[in-house]
């Protein structure tokens, strides 16, 4: 039993370290195809992903995605200033700030609990190994050849 552990955990840490570094490259991939995206489209180079490009005449204003913009006059745009688009993105952000904690809260309990049923197997193994070596220390007569 003993050696199946020390068989299976070196593979779990690795199989983890694996699939850490696979999807970090795949983040990486994700955001430089978004990037590109955002670049084709606009025909503006640079351009930070939750941007987006809003034609203004000849011209075009790099605005966050969400940001709204006002025409007060026919040749005159005014964008949502920054404090306008926090105040207007606030809830949204503290609601997956709360879903968030709810998440975390969620993983140190379960990382509780499994931390708790693997100093309870050891235990047990610990018991098994001292059940053999009594089995194997039991007195009887050794004759030597």
């Amino acid at each position: 039993m003993k050696k199946i552990f020390i068989i299976l955990i070196p593979i779990a840490g690795l199989l983890i370290l694996y699939s850490v570094f696979v999807g970090a490259q795949q983040d990486q991939r994700e955001w430089q195809e978004e990037q590109r995206k955002v670049q084709e489209e606009s025909g503006i180079k640079n351009m930070l992903p939750g941007m987006k490009a809003v034609p203004v005449g000849s011209a075009k204003l790099v605005i966050p995605e969400g940001a709204q913009v006002r025409r007060v006059t026919p040749g005159l745009i005014v964008p949502q200033t920054a404090g306008e688009y926090i105040a207007q993105e606030l809830p949204a952000m503290k609601e997956k700030l709360a879903q968030a904690e709810t998440g975390v809260a969620e993983l140190k309990e379960q990382l509780g609990t499994d931390s708790a049923m693997k100093e309870k197997k050891q235990e047990e193994i610990a018991e098994e190994e001292a059940a053999e070596r009594k089995k194997d220390n039991t007195p009887g007569i050794l004759i030597s050849g």
